[in-house]
């Protein structure tokens, strides 16, 4: 009978224990499960950022490829304004050298005014300012209809 108590009691504990354990394995199976799902939210929540992060670098390289080609365009535009003043400025001073030697000339001849002989870059407007002259009293003493002049053409500047 002792013999059956011992292993009764045997029985009792291995069941308890068993018990015991399968309970504990359910709980780390619902710890397994709630971790895993955890974090596989939080993975959304991670990659949700990074797209996000990708949408506005892309967002940020259209905008600097925009800003880009602008500074290259302005760049362009101020070479070109700067040309213009260059060539500006040496028909401007091509034809003050015209007009002093013009004035050289003149000085030993009776006539009033000058003689102009049109150069590539040169305009009425700017032969005009070079000889204290208006466009108007140039097309009128040399019988222009237009502001049309020439390379090589012969104008009569008055004074």
């Amino acid at each position: 009978m002792i013999r059956f108590l011992y292993l009764y009691l045997l029985l009792f504990l291995f069941s308890n224990s068993y018990a015991h354990n399968r309970d504990q394995m359910k709980q780390m199976d619902a710890k397994k499960t709630v971790e895993l799902k955890y974090n596989q939210e939080q993975f959304k929540i991670f990659q949700n950022k990074i797209d996000e992060l990708y949408e506005q670098q892309d967002q940020l390289r259209a905008d600097l490829d925009k800003a880009k080609a602008q500074i290259q365009n302005n760049n362009l535009q101020i070479s070109q304004a700067v040309e213009n003043s260059n060539t500006l400025n040496d028909s401007i001073g091509e034809v003050e050298r015209l007009l002093k030697e013009n004035e050289a000339q003149s000085s030993s001849s009776p006539a009033i005014g000058h003689e102009h002989i049109v150069e590539s870059g040169h305009t009425l407007s700017v032969i005009a300012q070079a000889y204290g002259s208006t466009v108007e009293a140039i097309k009128r003493t040399n019988n222009l209809n237009n502001d049309v002049i020439y390379v090589g053409q012969k104008l009569f500047i008055p004074e």
